[in-house]
């Protein structure tokens, strides 16, 4: 009986483990039935050309698109590498990560062993290269998108402890071996992003032709040299590319109206010049008549971002030029402007402007809030805004700078009755650009007073509540003073619990954002405030308080004594404020 037990067990076995091997393979061939799996080859590229990164140029690295594609099957990567061209026409090329010597600068490498260690290095920038040379080859007759910034490099060979293994003129020439591989694709180049760190770089650039960047439309130039060292490329076929739509230049020309830049093609423009020092500014800015005649020429501007700065003794001489009629600027595309300004008679240049599409607007002023030196003088927004026949829907302001002048941002405030977005943003911050690969842009921090604010929400806040109250901006749907330290919880609260009970009777439109950022630790529970409109999804309430600093015990050492304790905390420490100032703001804002 036992006999024919094990018998049947084994027959039992012997079936189970056929069953098992049809299920694995029914299993498998139900998997290559998905309806993902069905998709054309044509289907699936346009999903993968949706991969790609949307914010830089793709990165030669295994863990993004498009080379994570294909790792995951032999189908994906026939269709990455043989069907999609477009995956491989935007490249962020890496720049040269240079071998570094640690020990003092006097330290002596043995000749083998130097000689080893540039041998090693040679290969590895000949592998590079061919890895860079067949991705641009893969994209077939594509246009391409290319950025790359050497600049960045240079500066890990500033320790003390560190040396690099080249000199000067080897790690240019290192640089110039790179640019001639991408030049060799100039023909084909549609958007450039580069950066620029020695005059040989810049005379490189300088000699492409312009016949060779028939097709280059969006220029991005960022030399960290003076403005006198960049002249040759001032003058290249580079920047006279007859199709150049969009241009970024960090250095400007000593004259504009006599470089070989076509403004008249020019839709999306940004211009700032590197800061100079001395107090007053001077010819290396971007003067209130060069402005002119810049939006004078760029008459298909649809938006601009620029600095105009100039001297107290410059005077506004507008020329008619024969594009604009009577000094008159007859800009109809412009629909985003973006101004930093340290001009006296800036409100004259506004004041002939003619900008029917304009809805976004920022600006930002030099000038102090209090101004003893030309107290007369009124915001040059107002007569901007003036031109603009209250169709005004974004705006990007620095609220300190009206500190002093409070009738001029009512005025503004009631000239814009269509603004649906509202920014504060400091004057010291940067204006915003759009780069290849960069890192995050930190930005400095912001000191507005708490009074200057409260000021602001009292006036957008609704007087009473009811079907004909008025109030200023009634249309405000986004409020943006996450840029801003220094604020009130309880003003806040208040601000929006009035805002939104006028909502809910129509007085006002709804918020569909808000972001405020506080300086001191959370003392009121605005969210819990805020329930009953948060919890029937009306808008996104994003608030931030500082991270908590944490504190390291102090070490003794024989040699240095008691060493500072080391602040601990996410993201960039803050000053470290002592503990009077906090009780000062608490009170304030009890």
């Amino acid at each position: 009986m036992k006999k024919e037990m094990s018998r049947l067990q084994s027959a039992l076995d012997k079936l189970q483990s056929q069953h098992d091997d049809l299920e694995n393979l029914i299993r498998a061939h139900r998997q290559l039935l998905t309806p993902f799996r069905r998709l054309p080859n044509e289907v699936l590229s346009e999903i993968f050309i949706h991969c790609l990164p949307e914010k830089h140029n793709a990165i030669m690295s295994t863990q993004s698109a498009p080379l994570l594609l294909g790792r995951v099957c032999s189908r994906w990567r026939m269709v990455v590498y043989q069907r999609t061209p477009r995956l491989w026409a935007t490249l962020h090329v890496p720049a040269p990560s240079f071998p570094l010597i640690c020990g003092w600068q006097n330290i002596v490498l043995p000749p083998l062993e130097l000689r080893q260690l540039q041998a090693e290095y040679e290969t590895k920038f000949d592998r590079q290269c061919n890895a860079i040379r067949e991705w641009l080859q893969r994209s077939n007759k594509c246009l391409l998108s290319i950025s790359f910034f050497p600049a960045h490099q240079t500066a890990q060979i500033t320790s003390v402890q560190t040396r690099s293994l080249f000199n000067a003129a080897e790690l240019t020439e290192y640089h110039i071996r790179y640019l001639s591989l991408l030049v060799s694709f100039s023909h084909r180049w549609k958007s450039l992003e580069i950066g620029i760190s020695n005059q040989a770089q810049a005379e490189f650039l300088a000699s492409i032709p312009q016949r060779s960047v028939t097709h280059l439309q969006s220029l991005y130039l960022q030399p960290l040299i003076p403005a006198n060292e960049l002249e040759p490329l001032f003058k290249s076929g580079l920047l006279a590319a007859q199709n150049l739509r969009t241009l970024h230049l960090f250095n400007l020309p000593s004259s504009l109206s006599t470089s070989v830049i076509n403004f008249s093609g020019i839709t999306h423009l940004m211009l700032r010049r590197q800061p100079l020092p001395g107090p007053e500014p001077n010819d290396e800015r971007l003067t209130i008549n060069e402005a002119y005649w810049l939006f004078a020429s760029c008459r298909f501007l649809v938006h601009c971002a620029i600095s105009i700065i100039d001297i107290k003794q410059a005077i506004f001489t507008p020329k008619p030029l024969w594009h604009a009629a009577n000094g008159k600027l007859f800009l109809p595309l412009l629909q985003s402007l973006d101004i930093m300004e340290r001009a006296y008679h800036l409100g004259s240049l506004f004041e002939l402007f003619d900008v029917p599409s304009l809805y976004s607007i920022g600006y930002r002023t030099m000038f102090s809030a209090a101004n003893p030196e030309h107290p007369e003088r009124r915001s040059p927004l107002l007569m901007l805004i003036l031109q603009t026949n209250g169709q005004v829907m974004e705006l990007t302001l620095d609220f300190q700078s009206f500190d002093s002048r409070r009738q001029d941002i009512v005025e503004i405030f009631k000239r814009t009755p269509q603004l649906e977005r509202l920014t504060h943003k400091h004057s010291n911050e940067d204006m915003e650009i759009i780069q290849g690969i960069s890192g995050p842009q930190h930005r400095l921090p912001s000191f507005t007073p708490l009074a200057s604010l409260k000021w602001v929400l009292d006036l957008l806040t609704p007087s009473y509540i009811s079907q004909d109250g008025y109030c200023l901006c009634p249309y405000l749907q986004i409020i943006d003073l996450s840029s801003t330290m220094f604020l009130s919880e309880h003003d806040v609260a208040h601000f929006l619990q009035r805002r939104l009970s006028a909502a809910a009777i129509g007085a006002v439109a709804r918020f569909t954002s808000v972001k405020i950022a506080f300086f001191c630790p959370k003392l009121v529970d605005i969210p819990a405030l805020l329930q009953t409109y948060t919890e029937e999804g009306q808008f996104d309430l994003n608030i931030s308080y500082p991270s908590k600093v944490q504190y390291k015990n102090g070490k003794f050492e024989r040699i240095n004594g008691l060493l500072i304790p080391q602040r601990l905390g996410k993201g960039r420490p803050r000053q470290p404020w002592s503990e009077d100032i906090f009780s000062w703001l608490r009170q304030v804002s009890s």
